[in-house]
């Protein structure tokens, strides 16, 4: 399945903002208006998403080797 698209699904995106790439290919989404950073596999198929109680606005997402990724 290819995520994408307007909406508040998992796999929807409401002003998708920024993204990064892992070391194991996985794609780490900012998406602001839904308040969530989702993640998805090197084929963009939905893993999960955190935040979701945290954040206001996530307008960004870093990559740190020294944590694991």
């Amino acid at each position: 399945m290819r995520s994408g698209g307007l909406g508040c699904e998992e796999d929807k995106f409401d002003w998708p903002y920024y993204l990064c790439k892992d070391g194991m290919g996985r794609v780490v989404v900012s998406d602001s208006h839904n308040r969530k950073l989702k993640v998805f596999d090197q084929d963009l198929n939905f893993i999960t998403s955190f935040g979701a109680d945290h954040l206001t606005c996530s307008t960004g997402v870093a990559y740190s080797e020294m944590e694991g990724g």
